[in-house]
């Protein structure tokens, strides 16, 4: 799934999320002048992916700059960083803190398992965006850094 896709998904979620109103109003009154418009989002939600203009921090690193969990480990999850697994053993999510801020990085797998995208939010902003070519996972692989983030099962 390409990360435009995602965020396309993400813009049509938020605008049917803003589009709910009190069912007791006739819907023949409802203004919808103010809604904008699925592609008008879509595309505003891509530049700010691709051009980050600002952020509730000064400055996103990447996640193995700021954080060293022990990628020996079965589970690296410390004081300092938190994983979550999809039901394959995959990284689904880890969280931890940067200047006071904390960062949450979700990874979303192609059904065919090829391939990754990378979203790193903090806060409400979205920091980063990167999609990834997968090599073939196998379970028993552990940790690896590739491109400053954690993958569990990969080796790159």
């Amino acid at each position: 799934m390409k990360i435009s896709s995602v965020l396309l998904c993400l813009a049509a979620v938020l605008v049917l999320a803003s589009c709910s109103e009190d069912d007791s109003s006739d819907s023949s009154e409802k203004d919808t002048s103010s809604i904008p418009a699925v592609s008008q989002q879509a595309e505003e939600s891509s530049r700010a992916t691709e051009e980050p203009s600002s952020y509730a921090f000064d400055s996103y690193a990447l996640p193995a700059d700021v954080v060293s969990p022990d990628l020996t480990a079965d589970d690296p999850t410390d004081e300092n960083i938190t994983f979550k697994y999809d039901d394959t053993g995959r990284v689904q999510s880890y969280k931890y803190m940067q200047d006071s801020n904390e960062v949450i990085v979700t990874y979303t797998y192609s059904d065919d398992g090829t391939s990754v995208s990378v979203l790193v939010f903090v806060g409400e902003s979205v920091a980063a965006a990167q999609e990834f070519t997968l090599p073939e996972y196998n379970k028993d692989t552990g940790f690896s850094v590739h491109n400053g983030y954690f993958f569990k099962g990969y080796v790159f």
